[in-house]
């Protein structure tokens, strides 16, 4: 709601609807001015918010003040109250922040950290229309912060030199921040295990600002970054099995150097930190719906039962009741799906024609906090003809198509959560032709362009094609009926399909090699023979047994395509 939002002395609170009267008066408690650019002529019950605002205030003039609401107005805060310390931490929206001549961008996953006092405010500006999500800390110089913490807290951030910095939060204390916001635990919980991830993360910050020199165990810049990429290996992928003489060797260092250098710089010990990055990662796999076994396996854990305890001690459920949780969530939506189409028939066999339809799919997808996401959502155009020559047994079609998906469940990076926001667009051309060359041989033949695009996906992902989508495809069938003589019933095909312009990852870095293959059938009416209703066929899929790639999940990991396969059947029609 504001930059500093929070009093010692203030009582939790929490309300749906924030008028311009509650700013005023919020501002002349708390030494905040605020501004409203698009309310001139406001008056006191104007709505500027809609949301929940909860203020906490902890022993020592700490106080936390939890934030998620939707700006209806825009307005502009500038602080008026000194703290010793002061930090906001972004979970959904963007926030912007002058501090003095810094101006500084906050996007979800961010954090800001500043102290303020007269000769340094904090100004802040909320666009309308947009929705926020926020946690902040701040120390009050009349609220008795002069306790041991407080003031060691304090300390060493006056010490670091550093006036306002901005980090990226680590994913395993932003994962502990959505689930302390969740409905679910209590409020003595919630309330504690904010206060306690709160002030890990401003010691993170600490850390993070003070000169590489001044790092216990840190004498070198060089052996800082060394540490910093193991840490963020460990993050990036902690699903995969690392061993102490490995890291060392990755970060130039002896076991034990790495050992001690680590737990001085970041306050817990390699394989600690990298407990709770799996932990953080077997959690979201959870929230999307993966099975107990599932989210283990994927995020590093071997042995489920080691996985469910570790897990229970460091969010207070079992992974099986937070499964269970999330898949509770419902959506609850209503569309009304179209379709319309005009053809009109010449007598020359010609008919042109234009079609239009949207589309609604729900998705089993959740976001981090279990909540289902938007339904996709499609519409299509298509624009052709066919052609029926008077007379004949054949037909010709031709057709021009873009189809748009919307809310495409789609991770802006590998270790993000799912969010509603892709969009796929597909354009195409289908021409197709099917005739009977006589009344015993008939000929189908098709071809297929398709442009299959990410319009709205990762920035890396952007106008880039989709995976496993062929470009071109063609196919022709050839079959022979016999229609009398001691054959008669007895059915002989046999086709060819071309496949081509497959990429195999979403970057579009490598496009899988063109392949051909070719099928076969036979089939017998065995009514011929006085076995009314019964027939056989046999197919022989990828006759000549050709090896090719159909899909690949990484470059150096590809699955060859189906080998020749027989499969017959008997049927029976009655």
């Amino acid at each position: 709601m504001s930059p500093i939002s929070c009093h010692s002395s203030a009582a939790p609170a929490m309300k749906k609807i924030f008028s311009v009267s509650d700013f005023i008066a919020f501002g002349e408690r708390y030494g905040i001015d605020y501004r409203f650019p698009a309310l001139p002529q406001y008056t006191q019950s104007s709505p500027v918010l809609h949301g929940d605002i909860e203020e906490i205030a902890l022993p020592g003039g700490i106080c936390i003040t939890r934030s998620d609401v939707h700006v209806l107005q825009p307005y502009e805060t500038t602080s008026r109250h000194s703290s010793p310390l002061y930090m906001l931490v972004v979970l959904e929206g963007n926030v912007a922040l002058a501090v003095n001549e810094q101006t500084f961008l906050l996007s979800a996953g961010m954090a800001f950290c500043s102290q303020l006092s007269e000769q340094q405010t904090i100004r802040a500006h909320h666009g309308a229309d947009s929705k926020l999500r926020t946690l902040s800390l701040g120390m009050y110089p009349d609220g008795g912060w002069r306790e041991r913490l407080p003031v060691s807290l304090a300390d060493e951030w006056e010490n670091s030199a550093a006036s306002a910095m901005v980090w990226q939060v680590p994913e395993f204390l932003l994962s502990g921040l959505r689930y302390a916001q969740q409905p679910g635990p209590h409020a003595a919980s919630r309330q504690l295990m904010l206060e306690g991830i709160m002030l890990q993360l401003l010691g993170y910050a600490l850390n993070l600002c003070q000169p590489a020199t001044q790092k216990r165990g840190l004498p070198v810049t060089g052996e800082y970054q060394r540490l910093e990429l193991i840490r963020r290996l460990l993050e990036q992928t902690p699903e995969k099995a690392y061993t102490l003489n490995e890291l060392a060797r990755r970060a130039a260092m002896s076991p034990s150097s790495l050992r001690c250098k680590f737990r001085h710089a970041y306050g817990c010990t390699v394989f600690d930190y990298l407990r709770d990055c799996r932990l953080a990662r077997a959690r979201r796999y959870l929230m999307e719906g993966y099975s107990v076994q599932q989210a283990a396996w994927m995020s590093g854990y071997q042995h489920a039962t080691n996985f469910a305890t570790a897990f229970r001690r460091r969010y207070g459920c079992s992974p099986g009741e937070l499964r269970d949780a999330s898949l509770t969530a419902y959506l609850d939506k209503n569309n009304v799906s179209t379709r319309a189409a005009l053809l009109y028939l010449f007598d020359n066999g010609v008919a042109p024609y234009l079609s239009y339809s949207t589309a609604f799919t729900p998705t089993s997808f959740a976001d981090e906090n279990g909540n289902v996401l938007e339904p996709m959502k499609g519409k299509q155009w298509e624009a052709g003809v066919k052609y029926e020559p008077p007379g004949g047994n054949s037909q010709f079609s031709a057709a021009v198509y873009r189809i748009n998906q919307t809310n495409i469940a789609t991770k802006e990076e590998p270790t993000d959560p799912y969010r509603s926001i892709g969009e796929i667009e597909s354009k195409g051309v289908e021409l197709e032709a099917i005739s009977h060359l006589s009344d015993s041989v008939r000929l189908q033949a098709a071809y297929t362009y398709t442009d299959i695009r990410y319009k709205k996906s990762s920035p890396q992902e952007q106008g880039k094609r989709a995976v496993y989508a062929p470009r071109n495809q063609a196919s022709a069938w050839l079959s022979y009926d016999v229609k009398s003589g001691l054959l008669e019933g007895l059915t002989l095909g046999s086709g060819i399909r071309y496949v081509n312009g497959v990429t195999s990852d979403r970057l579009n870095t490598h496009t899988l090699p063109s392949y051909t293959l070719v099928d076969m059938v036979v089939g017998y009416d065995l009514s011929s023979i006085g076995l009314n209703g019964l027939s056989a066929q046999l197919n022989v899929n990828n006759l000549t047994d050709k090896r090719y790639v159909a899909a690949c999940n990484s470059l150096s990991y590809c699955y060859f395509g189906a080998e020749r396969s027989i499969v017959g059947s008997v049927s029976w029609a009655f």
